[in-house]
């Protein structure tokens, strides 16, 4: 009986000494897979992902799509010139212009002499708007972009040098 006792003991033992054996097992296995997916991901992003090396990156695709939107195609000729759809240098900060003047941006936006209040009140009545010189800033990429359209809408392509290097002046 004794003998008995402990054979159906063992039995019992090894019997829910296997479920854990398994889960572990399985545990593992799929510890294993996640760290390797999450650290391999994360040193793939870390060491390649453009996204993350080029700050200018998405620059050229949210640029066009902005003046095709806004029926100003004409000023995407215009900032491949003044910028070469960049509006950040190699370490991320505002691209200035390298030839001393106050241009900033993809758009190139002379700081010294805009946002200029006098065309900000010829777009807000052509436009029906409310916009003040303190509403933009020009350093950031979205409101160089909509000061951009703002002189597109206003004067043309004559504020950048570089519509007549493509031929576009208006």
């Amino acid at each position: 009986m004794a003998r008995r006792k402990r054979k159906n003991q063992k039995a019992r033992e090894h019997f829910y000494r296997k479920p854990i054996m398994i889960f572990a097992l399985i545990l593992l296995f799929v510890f294993t897979g996640v760290g390797v997916t999450y650290f391999g991901t994360a040193y793939l992003y870390s060491t390649v992902n453009p996204v993350i090396d080029d700050p200018n990156f998405y620059i050229k695709t949210l640029t066009t799509h902005f003046f095709e939107d806004n029926d100003a195609e004409m000023m995407i000729p215009i900032i491949l010139c003044e910028s070469h759809f960049r509006h950040y240098d190699k370490d991320g900060n505002v691209l200035v212009n390298m030839e001393g003047s106050s241009a900033v941006g993809i758009a190139q936006i002379l700081t010294s002499v805009h946002p200029d209040p006098k065309i900000l009140k010829r777009y807000n009545s052509m436009s029906g708007t409310n916009l003040s010189p303190e509403d933009l800033d020009v350093t950031t990429f979205s409101d160089n972009l909509r000061y951009a359209l703002i002189l597109f809408k206003v004067n043309g392509t004559k504020d950048w040098a570089c519509s007549k290097k493509v031929g576009l002046s208006r």
